[in-house]
């Protein structure tokens, strides 16, 4: 089961130790900001980084960000309706690859410290996503009182993932290339194949050696008309 953490990919590059700061990144100039579009930023902690990226678009946002959490959106990052993002646990990391598309989303790492939550590009959602990467609460065995439920690193998403409507990704799932999450799924943390539809409660894999477009299947079918039946 894969369970490392790879944030430190992605933090290495910064200094933690000059307050809360947000960052407009055009290539490898890094430009200071003092908001973010359409967005509250609340801190409940010190020296956390937030980068954005060019092509950002978010009708409505609310980030609570946590001592030394670090953000990232990619180019093009896009929330058609509305992100709710809670970084409230010490040393999370958040990171959103390039021309990912999101309905609405709730993405939580409040609770446990230095876990990760980390998305590839060209991810595409519906609405009502869930990104949680703890539990929020213990189950412990009964004789010995060790925890069962702690969290590992976080969750892990690949590229080219889509997410139907109303799924929920939980602590120390790995999702690898270019699946898809079938509406309504939760997904815990269980071994996948890239190009896999997933789904159910808890989710497994459905059908494996598949690939998906973001046109629907009308303009597929025309875009391709030697798979048009006779």
């Amino acid at each position: 089961m894969k369970d490392f953490k790879i944030a430190n990919k992605f933090r290495k590059n910064y200094s933690f130790d000059k307050g809360n700061l947000i960052f407009l990144k055009d290539g490898e100039k890094l430009i200071p900001q003092s908001t973010i579009p359409n967005c509250n930023v609340s801190y409940k902690g010190f020296n956390s980084i937030i980068i954005v990226e060019k092509g950002l678009k978010i009708a409505k946002g609310n980030l609570v960000i946590g001592e030394n959490a670090f953000v990232s959106f990619g180019r093009n990052f896009t929330v058609r309706f509305n992100i709710n993002l809670d970084a409230r646990a010490k040393n999370s990391t958040i990171v959103f690859g390039h021309n990912c598309n999101i309905g609405t989303v709730s993405i939580y790492s409040g609770d446990e410290p230095n876990l990760e939550i980390i998305v590839g590009d060209e991810f595409l959602s519906a609405h009502d996503l869930m990104l949680r990467n703890s539990d929020g609460h213990t189950i412990c065995d009964l004789t010995t009182h060790r925890p069962l439920n702690k969290p590992n690193f976080g969750i892990h998403i690949g590229n080219h993932v889509w997410c139907g409507y109303r799924t929920s990704i939980l602590k120390d799932a790995s999702i690898p290339d270019n699946c898809v999450v079938a509406a309504c799924a939760v997904v815990g943390k269980r071994e996948f194949s890239p190009n896999s539809i997933i789904g159910g409660i808890p989710a497994k894999t459905i059908k494996t050696n598949i690939e998906w477009h973001s046109v629907n299947v009308d303009r597929f079918i025309q875009m391709n008309p030697e798979l048009i039946e006779n």
